[in-house]
C-alpha cells in the first residue's frame, strides 16, 4: 500500500494502490462499543480534541504563551544558533519575528490580538538591555520604556491598548512601575503607596489592566485592577503572595493566591484548586469570557500538569482530554480563547520539562460516523465503513499509530482538525445510496498485536468522522 503524509505542505491527498484498507457496517454510538467478532477498540466520541505540536527553530525547545480568537499563537522558540526568538503560528506555519537588536539578541512574544498585532520583549543588544515591542504588518517596533533599559509588554487588547512593566527612576532609584500604551503614549500605573512598586500583567478590551501593587499593610503587595477611568480597585483577599494573570471582558479574575489558583469575581475570591494525588501548588493562567479556565497544578512550579476548570465540570487535567496513543504530557495551559482552544507548554516524545513544545490543544467536530475494523484481524481482508454521508460524497479514510493533530488541507484549524498524528491516508471510497462508503484491503501479518488508529475526513467540507482506536489480532 501507498500512503503519505497529510499536511500543509502536501496538499495532495493520495490514492491507495493495490492492497486498500477496507469500510465496515459496525457502528457504535458510546464509547466503549465494540463490533462482534475479534476487533478490540473503542469508538471515541468524548475527547473531542486535537493537540497540534506547533514546532521549533531547529533547537527542538519551544514555548506558547498567547493566543487569540482566530487561532493563532505566539511564543518563543531556540534557533538552531541557541538564541532566543519570538514566533507567530497560523494555520500550520511558524514565522519567526526576529529581535530588535542584532544577531544574538533575543526576543519573546507573549500575546496576540484579534488584529494579529504582537507584543513580548527583545533585548536591542547582547548586553542584554530589554524593550517591549509591538510586532505587526510584518514590523517590530520599539515600545520604548519608561526611562531604563528593561520594559517588557505583557498583554494588547483588540483597541491596540498594551499592557506592561517597566523601570522608572523614582525618587533617586530604580522602581518597577505597571503601564498601559496606546497610540505610542505610555500611561504610568501607580502603586497604591507612592513610595511602593507596581506590575501590569494582562487586560480586557474595555481597558481594565491587572497587576499588582506593594501596600502599606502587612499584605505586602496586592492584587489590583487598574480602572479605564484611571481609578484603582484593591482586589483585596489578605493574602501576601497573590499574582493575577488573567481578565476577560466581565471583569473576572484569575492567577495565583498563596500558591493555589484562583477566581476573583466582583469582590468574592474562589479556589479553584481540586487536591489530588501529589498535587499540593497551582496556578490558573488566563480565563476566556465563557469562563473557561486553564494552568497548572504541580508539586512544585517544575513538575505540573497543564489543567482546565468550569463551573460544570470543575478541575479537569488536560491530559485527559486526549485520545489514548498520544506521545504528549501537557505541562502548562497558557492561554484559551472563546472557541475553547488551548495553548499551551509540553513534553512531545520526551519527559524532560528542560524540553518544552509548544502545543495547540484544538476542539474538533465529528459530523458522520466511523465504525471499527472488521474482522480486526492482522494478515486477513478487512473492511471499515463510513456512514452518515451524503450520497457521491468522497471520504478519505485515514490512519496513524498514534494520537495528536494533523491539519486539514484548506481547512482552518478553527474549524476542524484530525485527532491523529501525522495522518496517512489507507484509501477513499464514495458514499453510496444509503450514505455509506466502504473501504476494503489487506492488513498486512506484522500488525498483529498492534494499535491502529483511523478517522476519516471529507476534505472540501472540513468534516471529520469520530475517531477508531483498534487492535489486530
Amino acid at each position: 500500500m501507498r500512503v503519505e503524509s497529510l499536511t500543509m505542505n502536501n496538499c495532495h491527498w493520495c490514492e491507495a494502490s493495490a492492497a486498500r484498507l477496507a469500510v465496515a457496517v459496525c457502528l457504535a454510538l458510546a464509547i466503549g462499543s465494540v463490533c462482534t467478532g475479534h476487533a478490540h477498540g473503542q469508538l471515541w466520541q468524548d475527547n473531542s480534541y486535537a493537540v497540534l505540536y506547533l514546532g521549533d527553530f531547529g533547537n527542538s525547545v519551544s514555548w506558547a504563551w498567547g493566543m487569540n480568537n482566530l487561532g493563532e499563537v505566539v511564543g518563543s522558540s531556540y534557533t538552531a544558533e541557541g538564541h532566543l526568538h519570538a514566533f507567530a503560528w497560523r494555520n500550520g506555519k511558524m514565522q519567526d519575528l526576529g529581535t530588535l537588536g542584532a544577531d544574538g539578541s533575543f526576543s519573546r512574544a507573549r500575546d496576540v490580538n484579534d488584529l494579529g498585532h504582537i507584543v513580548g520583549v527583545s533585548s536591542t543588544d547582547t548586553q542584554g538591555e530589554k524593550h517591549a515591542f509591538l510586532w505587526q504588518d510584518g514590523i517590530m517596533y520599539d515600545m520604548g520604556t519608561l526611562g531604563y533599559d528593561n520594559c517588557e509588554a505583557w498583554g494588547i487588547n483588540n483597541v491596540g491598548q498594551v499592557a506592561g512593566t517597566s523601570a522608572i527612576w523614582i525618587d533617586e532609584d530604580w522602581k518597577s512601575r505597571g503601564f498601559m500604551w496606546e497610540d505610542g503614549e505610555f500611561r504610568i500605573l501607580d502603586p497604591l503607596i507612592p513610595s511602593g512598586l507596581s506590575q501590569a500583567f494582562n487586560l480586557n478590551n474595555l481597558g481594565q489592566v491587572i497587576g499588582w501593587s506593594t501596600t502599606d499593610d502587612s499584605r505586602g503587595w496586592a492584587a489590583v485592577i487598574w480602572e479605564a477611568d484611571g481609578s484603582t480597585t484593591d482586589m483585596g483577599g489578605g493574602a501576601q503572595t497573590t499574582y493575577p494573570e488573567g481578565i476577560n471582558e466581565l471583569g473576572q479574575v484569575v492567577g495565583q493566591k498563596n500558591s493555589h489558583a484562583f477566581l476573583w469575581d466582583n469582590g468574592t475570591w474562589y479556589n479553584l484548586e481540586e487536591r489530588f494525588g501529589n498535587y499540593d501548588a497551582s496556578a490558573a493562567s488566563v480565563l476566556n469570557n465563557l469562563t473557561q479556565v486553564v494552568g497548572w497544578i504541580g508539586s512544585t512550579a517544575w513538575t505540573t500538569d497543564a489543567c482546565y476548570w468550569d463551573l460544570e465540570h470543575g478541575q479537569v487535567l488536560l491530559g485527559k482530554l486526549l485520545p489514548p496513543k498520544s506521545h504528549w504530557r501537557l505541562r502548562y495551559g497558557n492561554d484559551i480563547n472563546d472557541l475553547g482552544q488551548i495553548a499551551g507548554t509540553g513534553n512531545y516524545k520526551n519527559n524532560d520539562w528542560m524540553e518544552s513544545q509548544a502545543f495547540l490543544m484544538s476542539p474538533v467536530y465529528p459530523s458522520f460516523d466511523l465504525g471499527l475494523a472488521v474482522p480486526g484481524i492482522a494478515g486477513q481482508v478487512n473492511t471499515i465503513a463510513a456512514s452518515n454521508i451524503e450520497p457521491g460524497t468522497k471520504v478519505y479514510f485515514t490512519y496513524s499509530s498514534h494520537s495528536g493533530g494533523t491539519l486539514i488541507p484548506g481547512c482552518d484549524v478553527t474549524k476542524n482538525a484530525l485527532q491523529i498524528e501525522n495522518a496517512k491516508v489507507a484509501g477513499t471510497a464514495s458514499a453510496d445510496a444509503d450514505g455509506v462508503a466502504t473501504l476494503e484491503g489487506m492488513v498486512p501479518g506484522k500488525m498483529s498485536g498492534q494499535w491502529l488508529l483511523f478517522q476519516a475526513v471529507i476534505p472540501g467540507e472540513c468534516a471529520i468522522s469520530n475517531l477508531v482506536v483498534q487492535k489486530f489480532e
